[in-house]
């Protein structure tokens, strides 16, 4: 059986930056790296390969995703940042984009409703910049003698051994130390199994779902071009996504509607943003599930597209599903700020977010199971900084 110090489970954005900080500052580690998808310049598939979900996208990368790390040591946090900062500058040189304010009357209708607005600052890549990184990365890699990459390969099972782990591929048994979880958006399922099998106390009471909601720009002048997210307690817009087109995103017995822009081919003059509901009870993980794969049934087709109108009179294929009735007041209202939403705006569905179940985590980014490091989605650490950022953490960690 191989044996490794570490292994890496993912090698999308968390997973790709765990493995250049390994590859960069710790040469003495011997590193096996699981991914599902293909190998850098090869991928295929929307969410999985090399760098995941980077390609794809609006191209935008907001800082602000790194508040969710703000458990960890602020020291550690900004010297991570300093050298992922040194590696899009040096990739791309873009500078950090200020978010537009939306207008005044707006802002004051939407705090009047008691709700919050945060504003997205961010930096701007193009398709270009993504694949020069993939390539600087790619050449590290191939140059490297601790890291072992093995590419379409599928991670069927991780159990605990000898202070250790033993991770159970389709081809082969491997035996590691110290294992960096980093599945990303694709596997939220196949994480919140893992941890339920492992024993770790999960929670699994916070689901996201809803409509992606899309209308032509002309209509949505007040917002200005902002990227801004509005949001209480239990219900939440945005973030506001500008002259792209809607695209499906596979999660394999389900698909999700998802937003695409930064590239010439997915251009257009419409605007769109989810219109998602947020609840918080016992058994919420499985409402995703169940309204993701209805929803797909419902409509015989990867994502459903109706007219709003049709919604609130209630004709929709959605209204079979009792637990869209509460997004009739909320669109009602937003139908106050916005003139004509109702009358001219189009729906996708569904729209959910996934959210693996949560675990405890560590200041170091490790689980309760000591040698389980979590970094980007399945640590609930969102977008694409984030992932870079908690990748390059839980490497740090993971090495000492």
């Amino acid at each position: 059986m191989e044996q490794s110090d570490i292994s890496i489970i993912g090698c999308g954005v968390a997973g790709t930056f765990a493995a250049f900080k390994i590859a960069e500052r710790h040469k003495n580690v011997k590193c096996n790296v699981f991914e599902i998808g293909r190998k850098w310049m090869k991928r295929r598939r929307q969410l999985e390969g090399f760098l995941g979900c980077f390609p794809t996208g609006n191209g935008k990368i907001i800082p602000a995703n790194a508040k969710k790390l703000s458990f960890i040591d602020g020291r550690k946090i900004r010297l991570a940042q300093i050298g992922i900062n040194s590696i899009f500058n040096a990739i791309s040189n873009t500078p950090l984009t200020q978010d537009n304010k939306i207008n005044s009357d707006l802002e004051t209708f939407f705090h009047d409703n008691n709700f919050t607005i945060d504003y997205n600052d961010y930096y701007q890549w193009k398709p270009e910049n993504v694949h020069k990184l993939s390539r600087y990365f790619a050449s590290v890699f191939e140059q490297t003698d601790n890291l072992k990459f093995h590419f379409d390969s599928i991670v069927d099972d991780i159990d605990q051994q000898d202070g250790g782990f033993k991770i159970t591929t389709r081809t082969g048994e491997y035996s590691t130390k110290k294992i960096i979880l980093a599945v990303g958006r694709s596997g939220w399922r196949w994480a919140s199994e893992l941890f339920a099998k492992l024993g770790l106390k999960v929670v699994q009471d916070t689901a996201e779902y809803g409509l992606r909601i899309e209308l032509p720009t002309c209509y949505l002048k007040k917002f200005n071009y902002s990227e801004c997210n509005i949001y209480n307690d239990n219900f939440s817009i945005g973030p506001m996504e500008w002259n792209g087109t809607i695209i499906p995103e596979d999660h394999s017995d389900l698909v999700i509607s998802a937003f695409r822009s930064n590239e010439e081919r997915w251009k257009s003059e419409h605007v769109s943003f989810p219109a998602l509901v947020k609840i918080k009870e016992k058994d919420a993980y499985q409402i995703s599930e169940r309204i993701g794969k209805l929803t797909f049934l419902l409509f015989n087709d990867r994502v459903g597209r109706e007219r709003l109108s049709t919604f609130m009179k209630k004709n929709s294929i959605l209204s079979l599903l009792p637990e869209f009735n509460i997004l009739y007041q909320h669109i009602n209202m937003l139908n106050s700020a916005i003139p004509d939403l109702i009358k001219c705006a189009s729906i996708h569905a569904p729209t959910i977010n996934p959210i693996p179940a949560g675990i405890k985590i560590h200041k170091n980014l490790e689980s309760d199971i000591p040698n389980l490091f979590l970094a980007g989605e399945c640590a609930r650490i969102p977008g694409i900084y984030g992932a870079a950022l908690s990748g390059t953490l839980a490497a740090n960690f993971a090495c000492k």
